[in-house]
């Protein structure tokens, strides 16, 4: 009898051991779930907060190592408008298509009459989080110098922050800059200015102003405000 005892003894001590275990596990399942659910709520949250705009589209996003990017999609081309030398009687000419992945700024410069640039620009009439202090660009170009220029207000003749990129030919590139890579400029010539933020953003766009009269061509995808790893 005692050894009977002893076995039912021990069996019950073994489900109790099983029942304690898979109780542990329903548990941590639980947790990881409610976790998931809210990682993911937070992001969709977050991208149908910032979906809307009139100028570029901003939504956000977290990429697996855990960048927070905040993207402004570039492929609707009404939002672009281009502006040329030709608003000071020069004869450049330059337009904005766009496909399924960028849109592509192209056209003709020239230096005639007292000309030599072609632009073109976009509204972002939403901020970029102050938190959001690093600017990311893909860009193909044809080997010339372009230059990136934002704008903090909706004046369409006003200095800009510039920053010169160079291009490779038909090769895509990925660029990151920080405000204090741009320079406060004012049809060409460098002025003063207050500290860029781009939380301050009202306009950015593209332009070319290399001397280098013929045509050129700009490829551009979506333009990214992340966080450095400094920051985070």
């Amino acid at each position: 009898m005692n050894m009977i005892t002893m076995k039912m003894n021990n069996a019950k001590n073994n489900q109790r051991l099983r029942f304690a275990a898979a109780e542990r596990l329903h548990k941590a399942c639980k947790k990881i779930s409610r976790l998931f659910f809210s990682a993911s709520t937070h992001t969709l949250i977050m991208t149908l907060t910032m979906g809307l705009t009139l100028g570029l589209t901003m939504t956000a996003s977290y990429q697996a190592n855990a960048e927070e990017v905040i993207s402004f999609d570039v492929i609707t081309p009404s939002i672009w408008r281009t502006v040329n030398d030709t608003v000071m009687g020069g004869i450049s000419q330059s337009t904005v298509k766009t496909n399924a992945n960028s849109a592509i700024f192209s056209g003709e410069l020239s230096l005639e009459r007292n000309g030599g640039f072609a632009s073109t620009r976009t509204e972002m009439t939403q901020a970029v989080p102050s938190t959001h202090n690093l600017i990311r660009i893909a860009v193909k170009g044809d080997g010339r110098q372009y230059q990136l220029r934002i704008r903090t207000d909706e004046q369409w003749d006003s200095y800009a922050y510039s920053k010169p990129f160079n291009t490779e030919n038909n090769q895509w590139l990925q660029l990151v800059f920080k405000a204090e890579d741009f320079t406060p400029v004012y049809r060409g010539r460098e002025v003063d200015a207050p500290a860029l933020s781009f939380s301050q953003i009202k306009q950015i766009g593209f332009l070319l102003a290399d001397k280098q009269p013929g045509p050129f061509e700009l490829a551009f995808k979506n333009i990214d405000f992340i966080v450095s790893a400094s920051e985070q």
